[in-house]
């Protein structure tokens, strides 16, 4: 019996390909927005998936699905593509997780479907495509909804067969996978990344976790889908895709609870560890004080020149002990006062006025220092390597003295004498 007509694949050369690609195709970013705000207001059990920051994921993953339907069917596809896939078992097996019911799913996909049809068919009109052609265009969507709908009943069933502890362990293998210290393989990582049913982002950061968080929880309620987590270790960390979205801090400070973290430089996948290993300097450095913590969390991306300063200590130390020895030769007041009006005519380009005015000090004063300044160094104030590299030690300096200050207020003392390291102590003359 010869195949029927409805049946018979369609070749591509008869579909309205330029409707896709040239007309449909710029719009997607605006159709994405009205499917999931449609979504949200018609199927209200979802809504709760499609606020914030899951709501961009959701719209993002939209955009990407339909891009490749444009593509899938210029060639004559008669699935959905693996990507595309991936991404809807991800957003399948999140509504699993928090409840929703399959019914509400395919809802959503109905209400999905008819709000895409609505700009294809005003499109359609618009560019003169024939009635031929718009069926075509209706038969291949209500397809991709048909699949799509029976996709995520399958999704769900094997959901109910899995031990609930399954993805958590899977994403969690995939976490610390991703950051270790030997360059990750990306060979088979788009296997375990679906697995997880986790999306591979271009960009990411870690985040390191102090010691106030609580390791018994499993996955905090408030942190996004897309979240990996690894708290079985004794340093606990999260991996966060596209850290810069909107919400991210807020997301962050909510689930973790108040506890002090640091979130590392947003990288490339490749360089997570990278990211992670600042993080953790971070944090330490967080802990002696030498790192502000604004609502309990530290972003690397704000303190590099310190995170660089800081990841050679001993380094650190012999460049200062050897770019302040001449302060050696003073008292501990008047090289703080000294090094602090170096620092200054350092970074504002040798402007007095400014340094006193920075410093609350009357000109005369800067001038005076500046004297006593340039006996202790001489021509060296402006050779451009000199300068580098005691702006570097200072820096490095005023950090240390900020730490060790902290040391003391924690126990209870206060010694001026230490915050400032030297390779050796001679005779101090009283000069002020």
């Amino acid at each position: 019996m010869s195949e029927s007509a409805s049946d018979a694949p369609v070749p591509s050369a008869e579909l309205p390909l330029s409707l896709l690609k040239d007309t449909v195709r710029p719009e997607l970013e605006t159709l994405a927005t009205e499917v999931v705000e449609r979504i949200r207001t018609q199927v209200p059990e979802l809504a709760g998936l499609l606020e914030g920051t899951s709501g961009e994921h959701a719209r993002q993953s939209f955009v990407d699905f339909f891009d490749e339907f444009i593509d899938g069917t210029a060639v004559g596809e008669a699935t959905v593509p693996g990507s595309a896939r991936r991404t809807h078992r991800a957003f399948v097996t999140r509504a699993f997780l928090e409840g929703r019911t399959l019914s509400g799913l395919l809802a959503a996909y109905q209400v999905g479907a008819r709000t895409v049809w609505n700009r294809l068919s005003l499109t359609g009109r618009r560019a003169s495509a024939t009635p031929d052609q718009m069926y075509l265009l209706a038969k291949i969507l209500f397809d991709r909804l048909d699949e799509t709908s029976m996709a995520s009943a399958e999704i769900f069933k094997q959901l109910q067969r899995e031990p609930a502890d399954l993805l958590e362990d899977r994403r969690r293998r995939l976490a610390r996978l991703l950051v270790q210290e030997a360059a990750p393989s990306t060979h088979g990582l788009p296997e375990l990344a679906g697995e997880a049913l986790w999306r591979i982002p271009e960009k990411a950061a870690c985040v390191a976790l102090g010691e106030e968080f609580d390791r018994d929880t499993r996955v905090p309620p408030g942190l996004d889908s897309d979240v990996l987590c690894d708290f079985d270790r004794p340093d606990p960390f999260l991996l966060v895709p596209a850290p810069d979205l909107p919400g991210r801090d807020r997301m962050l400070r909510r689930a973790l609870g108040g506890a002090v973290y640091a979130l590392g430089p947003t990288v490339g996948l490749s360089d997570a560890v990278l990211s992670l290993r600042l993080a953790r300097r971070a944090l330490a450095l967080a802990r002696d004080g030498v790192l502000p913590t604004e609502g309990s969390g530290v972003r690397c991306d704000d303190h590099l020149a310190a995170l660089q300063l800081f990841g050679d200590e001993g380094c650190m130390k012999v460049l200062m002990d050897k770019a302040l020895a001449a302060f050696s030769e003073v008292t501990p007041e008047r090289r703080a006062r000294l090094s602090e009006t170096l620092m200054m005519w350092l970074s504002t380009g040798s402007s007095l006025p400014e340094i006193a005015e920075r410093l609350r000090v009357h000109p005369q004063t800067v001038r005076y220092r500046m004297r006593q300044i340039e006996a202790l160094f001489g021509a060296d104030l402006y050779d451009p390597g000199w300068r580098f590299e005691m702006a570097l030690a200072l820096h490095g300096w005023r950090l240390n003295r900020v730490r060790v200050q902290h040391q003391k207020t924690r126990r209870g003392t206060s010694d001026e004498n230490d915050t400032v390291p030297e390779t050796r102590r001679r005779s101090r003359t009283a000069t002020p």
